[in-house]
């Protein structure tokens, strides 16, 4: 069975994708939703925050090695 059928009725065409449908045309009913929410934040968040912290640690050895911003300690 090809991917996608095309269906001629009454002049206009549709298409029917067998991943949605059964062979006599029927919608299939919903798939499993699997759910990583917690694997997908951890993912997303602990890379960002490990770059943002080296672009800032670069960024302040670059302002005190050009003498642009020195914290001076007030004792």
């Amino acid at each position: 069975m090809r991917r996608a059928q095309i269906l001629h009725h009454h002049g206009s065409s549709f298409i029917r994708h067998s991943s949605t449908c059964t062979s006599t045309g029927a919608i299939l009913s919903k798939p499993e939703k699997k759910s990583f929410g917690l694997v997908k934040v951890t993912c997303v968040v602990i890379p960002f925050l490990y770059v943002g912290g080296v672009i800032s640690r670069e960024g302040a050895a670059w302002l005190e090695e050009n003498d642009i911003f020195s914290p001076e300690d007030d004792d």
